[in-house]
């Protein structure tokens, strides 16, 4: 596997890891970034099916377990997507993409323990699965670890 395609599979570990997270967590890690509007976390990582993870699938990047899995994560973030899109425009932020809706709302455990499922799937590939709060996590790079 070329050096381009371990990164960009090493990639898509690092947004699971980010959508695993622990929602206080997720939250500091967005605090700490500058990432205003949490809307970010459910976007950021929506239709990998398109272009990325057929990619990663043609190029023998993943197992049918960790493509299987990323597919059911990467569909919960577009069904949550759809739902708040039918809600658009609201008065208020919808709870769902607040602090206390990513701490408490049901559809973010689910996407939390889809993207676990995922992660164990990248390890049992031996793709090294970092921590959100390491030194390292999503540093520039030119290669996967």
């Amino acid at each position: 596997m070329d050096a381009e395609t371990r990164l960009l599979r090493y990639r898509v570990v690092e947004g699971l890891v980010l959508l695993a997270a622990p929602a206080v967590e997720q939250i500091e890690y967005m605090d700490t970034h500058g990432w205003k509007h949490r809307i970010e976390l459910l976007i950021g990582f929506m239709n990998w099916e398109h272009e990325l993870l057929p990619r990663l699938d043609r190029d023998g990047a993943l197992s049918p377990e960790a493509l299987n899995r990323t597919e059911a994560v990467n569909e919960a973030l577009v069904a949550l997507g759809d739902e708040f899109a039918h809600q658009y425009p609201v008065p208020e932020p919808i709870l769902a993409l607040r602090d206390d809706g990513i701490r408490t709302d049901p559809r973010w455990e689910m996407i939390r323990s889809l993207a676990r499922q995922a992660l164990d799937a990248f390890g049992d590939l031996g793709v090294p699965i970092p921590r959100l709060l390491d030194e390292d996590y999503n540093i520039r790079r030119q290669d996967a670890p």
